[in-house]
């Protein structure tokens, strides 16, 4: 498995990167909820407060335990003015040090609105050329012109791009999930994203064993997920098996099953740990 580089976050190398979403409908919650992410404080899962020491530096605290932020462009109230949204990553980009992972997703996926290709290409183009964003979310369902049309813009500014599917409904088999992330590889993105949505704990183990499968054949860093209560281990766990990153919230989830981004974190590092020394 290869790396992907966000503006300094390396996707596929050491502890998976925590990703946390923010999804502010307005340019105030967009600053608050930004300079929510700094500051941040570890937790167990009672919410009491633990001590730092990550990297041997006792007694210290990170100023951010989140790696990235993904701006879910879909629920901000100008999110189809491609105008407010340059303007918009902007003041984001002034805000955190984090790089920005932009997502627009859509209604079939779970979002909150819809575009039409056309719009669809321009938004995330424009926003690509603003060279506010480190990476930005293409999904795969828009076909291979569109993802290529946006790929060509992001890597001329320098910034990554995240093909993804989000199934709300199902956990498809383990050959179709490592078939849509080597179809995602195909397409030229720079990351593969598959979330789905399972019904049993056998859903999330395929996942699992398809992530597997696939971190074992592809060349690029792999994100995955199952949704819910039932797909937690694969949030918390998922690299062990070749996720690279998982989803972490601060304040409101963007998906079921998130954990805190305070909670997580110590999980995060105590695994790493462990899977080294075995």
């Amino acid at each position: 498995m290869a790396f992907a580089n966000l503006d300094g976050v390396i996707l596929g190398k050491d502890c998976p990167k925590i990703i946390t979403p923010i999804t502010p409908r307005t340019l105030e919650e967009l600053e608050r909820q930004a300079l929510e992410l700094g500051g941040q404080k570890l937790e167990d899962y009672k919410g009491r407060e633990l001590a730092y020491d990550t990297n041997g530096l006792e007694g210290s605290k990170p100023t951010f335990i989140s790696d990235i932020v993904e701006w879910r462009i879909d629920c901000y109230e100008h999110a189809l003015d491609p105008s407010a949204i340059t303007h918009a990553a902007a003041i984001l980009r002034s805000r955190t040090p984090l790089p920005i992972l932009a997502t627009f997703r859509t209604t079939p996926e779970g979002g909150e609105k819809d575009l039409a290709t056309g719009q669809y290409i321009r938004l995330l183009t424009t926003l690509a050329n603003s060279g506010s964003v480190a990476g930005i979310d293409v999904e795969l369902s828009r076909g291979r012109e569109v993802i290529a049309t946006i790929l060509h813009a992001a890597h001329s500014a320098g910034s990554s791009v995240v093909a993804s599917v989000h199934d709300f409904k199902a956990t498809p088999s383990t050959q179709s999930i490592v078939d849509t992330l080597t179809a995602m590889e195909d397409s030229g993105a720079d990351i593969a994203k598959f979330v789905c949505m399972p019904k049993d704990a056998g859903d999330t183990l395929a996942l699992m064993q398809a992530t597997w499968q696939a971190s074992q054949k592809l060349n690029i860093p792999i994100i995955t997920a199952a949704m819910g209560p039932t797909g937690t281990i694969s949030r918390v766990a998922g690299s062990l098996f070749g996720s690279s990153a998982t989803f972490a919230t601060v304040g409101d989830a963007s998906a079921p099953g998130q954990v805190p981004a305070s909670v997580l974190k110590p999980i995060l590092t105590t695994i790493e740990k462990w899977a080294e020394e075995a």
